[in-house]
């Protein structure tokens, strides 16, 4: 629940929780500089964050995990599908997460309650 202490978000919600609400609510957003440094070389965070908000960085991704999203059962190749379900909670078939690849920081709330 993104709404959950809300105000106080920064200091007291996890790290998975507030990437979680960023991507999926755009709340609880830590910022980041996109026009500083080589994107890659950036945080996995910073690389969701930035190409979501600011258009940059996407590029530093393996994988567009939104372009054919609407398909992406029959569309997307195996390792894609991997790493979407793993690094942006997307393309998972009902028990593919695997706890022991991808970020914590970047599982989104199916791989967390898997």
């Amino acid at each position: 629940d993104c709404r959950q202490d809300f105000q106080s978000w920064l200091t007291t919600w996890s790290v998975p929780k507030k990437f979680w609400c960023c991507a999926k609510e755009g709340k609880g957003c830590e910022t980041y500089n996109c026009d500083s440094g080589n994107p890659a070389d950036w945080l996995l965070s910073q690389k969701f964050w930035c190409c979501k908000s600011a258009t940059k960085g996407c590029e530093a991704l393996p994988f567009d995990c939104d372009a054919g999203y609407t398909n992406w059962n029959s569309a997307w190749s195996p390792d894609k599908k991997a790493w979407c379900c793993d690094n942006a909670d997307k393309g998972c078939a009902q028990d593919d997460h695997n706890c022991n690849s991808g970020l914590a920081v970047a599982w989104g709330l199916q791989k967390q309650m898997f």
